[in-house]
């Protein structure tokens, strides 16, 4: 599992060391988000253009506007998971309220002879989020083969007090869910909680938020309306917020000493970085059309916070500690894209796009490499190639249009149960054009994923409780037209 392959590189690291490699990867896997028309058709638009979006997928898309475009598209993302463990299921719901896109393209007519020659130069400013973090997860239940202070003990044996990583087993040691052995040099730890063979209740709850977005300048050419030429700057911004709370409880009344424990974990991860993209698209006949486009590396300076804190409630009393609070700057490298696409125009009433994406995941990189040199041979021997397949189709009744998409993303770890980065999407919407000047488009989209998380935090052989992820997006879009 990658938690446990996490584990043994940054041993006594904390929960920050802990994260790396996952929140790298985290940030590199993106979802179809950006205006209304864009997400319905399942973000399949590299071929087909005139939308805001595709300045972050593919610029060229720029070049098919015909005429200036003020668009805003508010939504409601709602995070619905829930968690099977010991056959239970336990379900959770986040709701947040976000933007998926705004951005104003304006274009500039340059030849009134329609068939050679370049035809427009058009430039557009924009917001477009990449990928959304939110999510919760709950479960609880009895557990008789695990324990906290037992996994505590263990990381703690052969070490004295002053050198306990203070987000954990100090914690431990300072609300006495462990303590030195007398006579044993201070380094050999007993513990007062709960033994893993002994029965006890158990309790989990993760919450994280944030988004992957960017701001795009791009421009784009049209040259005798059959070849579309664009390039963007991508300025980069990266928000993740995570908390973990885990409890024990004697619920049967039967361990000594112990009564019951909350360990809390908790992080907050920063950053900002650009990246550029050109792109293609080519009208070979009046109904095929062919997109390419090449996503360089995106480079970011990560910024992160991280704490922790530990209550105990023990026959002699009820203790906590928190830790210090730990921060920590760093690089991030996130891989080159490459992506090829088609469109079919089938006269007035029908479009078909069909996209294909790629990316290596082995190329993420963390700097500096002397501090990540064993994360980074992780992620080169581990990481695997990416691929998203994604399909649109819309179909248009003046003044209407309905539209359906699809995508798939497969995951870029081995044991796709253990990851959660699998994708697949599924969306619904439409267009309405109420006037020449106004456009209103709306979506229903679904991003799935499933997995496995950890039922106790950090430690290796932590039995793993399954998840699915359902991110349900509601959104209007309303477009300007001038």
């Amino acid at each position: 599992m990658l938690a446990a392959m996490l584990w043994f590189l940054v041993a006594y690291s904390g929960l920050r060391a802990q994260q790396y490699a996952t929140e790298a990867l985290r940030f590199s896997v993106f979802s179809p988000q950006g205006t209304s028309r864009f997400s319905a058709l399942g973000g399949a638009m590299g071929a087909i253009g005139a939308d805001l979006s595709t300045a972050s997928h593919n610029p060229a898309g720029i070049g098919l506007f015909r005429q200036n475009q003020l668009s805003l598209s508010p939504g409601i993302n709602l995070s619905y998971g829930y968690s099977n463990w010991q056959d239970q299921e336990f379900p959770e719901e986040h709701v947040v309220f976000q933007f998926g896109n705004a951005g104003l393209v304006l274009t500039k007519r340059f030849n009134k002879d329609t068939s050679e020659g370049l035809q427009y130069l058009n430039f557009s400013l924009g917001y477009n989020r990449m990928a959304s973090f939110n999510r919760s997860f709950f479960f609880e239940g009895m557990d008789a083969m695990h324990s906290l202070g037992d996994a505590f003990m263990s990381q703690a044996n052969g070490l004295n007090p002053e050198g306990l990583d203070p987000f954990r087993e100090r914690l431990a040691f300072d609300t006495y869910l462990i303590d030195t052995i007398p006579g044993a040099n201070g380094q050999s730890y007993l513990t007062n909680g709960a033994f893993a063979e002994e029965n006890k209740g158990m309790a989990r709850q993760l919450t994280s938020s944030g988004a992957h977005a960017e701001v795009v300048l791009s421009g784009a050419i049209n040259y005798s309306n059959r070849l579309y030429l664009g390039a963007t700057i991508g300025i980069v911004r990266l928000d993740y917020f995570y908390r973990s709370i885990y409890r024990e409880t004697d619920s049967e009344g039967s361990i000594p000493v112990f009564e019951r424990l909350e360990y809390e974990e908790s992080l907050n991860a920063e950053g900002t970085g650009f990246n550029l993209r050109v792109g293609a698209i080519y009208r070979v006949t009046d109904w095929w059309r062919l997109g390419a486009a090449i996503h360089s590396p995106t480079w970011v300076s990560m910024d992160e916070t991280y704490s922790s804190n530990l209550e105990t409630v023990l026959s002699n009393g009820s203790f906590s500690a928190e830790s210090p609070e730990g921060q920590f700057d760093y690089g991030l490298t996130l891989p080159w894209r490459t992506q090829a696409s088609t469109a079919f125009i089938l006269g007035k009433y029908l479009m078909l796009g069909l996209e294909y994406e790629y990316a290596d995941y082995g190329a993420i990189n963390l700097r500096p490499s002397l501090d990540f040199n064993q994360e980074n041979e992780l992620i080169d021997t581990t990481f695997r190639q990416g691929h998203q397949f994604k399909a649109g189709m819309e179909f248009r009744i003046n003044p209407w249009s309905i539209r359906a998409g699809y995508q798939y993303q497969t995951a870029p770890l081995p044991d796709q149960q253990s990851t959660g980065f699998q994708l697949q999407s599924f969306s619904a919407g439409f267009g309405l054009r109420l006037q020449s000047w106004l456009q209103i488009d709306g979506v229903l989209m679904l991003n799935r994923r499933r997995g496995a998380e950890q039922i106790y935090p950090g430690f290796n052989e932590s039995p793993l409780a399954r998840v699915t992820q359902n991110n349900w997006l509601t959104q209007i879009s309303f477009s300007l037209l001038f």
